[in-house]
């Protein structure tokens, strides 16, 4: 944050302060609130009034597209009305391009697409539409939407606080949210990050490791070898007989003993 001050501060615009100061007072009045959805409708609701917007939606970047998250004056909505679904559009724009939006554009010679900007204009007949993408490790995963009406144009000064608002205020809001998910959220979270990073480009060393891991596994698997087992042991005849005496009398000293050999007609026990 300090770091983030000394920058802004020394830049050659006597609106750099202004700017700043908007930011750190809507990341002030989100950290006086308990959880993410007042936190967000507070800090956006202040941002509206400051800048005089007619509105300003905060979203998140996930699998499937940008998901509008919260708006200025309101707490709750339905993310099926049309309306939402506009701004959700609107933010995937933006998101995708990695650059801000706005409608009308200033500069006609310009090749970010704003196609779902203009849209999002002539259906609230606004008079600027402006939407700011933040950043997360070199990697963009949510966005605002400034709107102002047509009584109120912007003034270019607002149009440059955005993009240090969303610097300082989008990754708060995106935290708040993240701690509030609820526990298999964060774990399939985890896995589909960690699987992104192995099956993704960069991270050799997590790749070498793995297959190593699955090499070593495979080889301890496959691998067939002979086990010696000391102990000791007992032989026994698999087959065994009975000899029954034909009455009641008392066997003589029998002529063969225990490992001795026989053959078929040979004595055995004398009665």
């Amino acid at each position: 944050m300090e770091v983030f001050e000394r920058r802004v501060v020394g830049r050659s615009d006597e609106n750099a302060i202004e700017r700043l100061t908007l930011a750190l007072d809507a990341v002030a009045i989100a950290g006086e609130q308990r959880n993410f959805r007042a936190a967000a409708a507070a800090a956006l609701t202040s941002l509206a009034v400051e800048m005089k917007a007619s509105r300003v939606t905060f979203g998140t970047r996930e699998t499937r597209g940008t998901r509008v998250r919260a708006m200025s004056n309101i707490t709750r909505f339905d993310r099926r009305v049309t309306e939402v679904r506009n701004l959700a559009a609107t933010m995937d724009e933006a998101v995708d391009q990695m650059v801000p939006v706005q409608a009308p554009s200033l500069d006609e010679n310009d090749a970010v697409i704003r196609t779902r900007a203009e849209k999002l204009r002539e259906a609230r007949g606004s008079h600027s539409v402006l939407t700011q993408p933040f950043a997360r490790d070199g990697k963009a995963v949510g966005a605002f939407v400034f709107e102002w009406p047509p009584s109120t144009p912007p003034e270019q000064h607002m149009l440059d606080a955005a993009a240090d608002i969303a610097a300082l205020l989008g990754p708060v809001l995106d935290d708040m949210r993240r701690e509030e998910r609820w526990l298999s959220s964060r774990f399939f979270h985890v896995c589909a990050k960690h699987l992104g990073r192995l099956l993704g480009p960069g991270h050799l060393g997590r790749k070498i490791t793995v297959l190593a891991l699955a090499a070593f596994l495979a080889f301890l698997t496959l691998y067939k070898t002979e086990f010696r087992v000391t102990a000791d042991a007992r032989h026994r005849g698999a087959n065994e007989r009975v000899d029954v005496a034909p009455h009641d009398g008392f066997d003589e000293a029998p002529p063969i003993r225990a490992g001795d050999r026989v053959a078929t007609w040979d004595i055995k026990v004398k009665n």
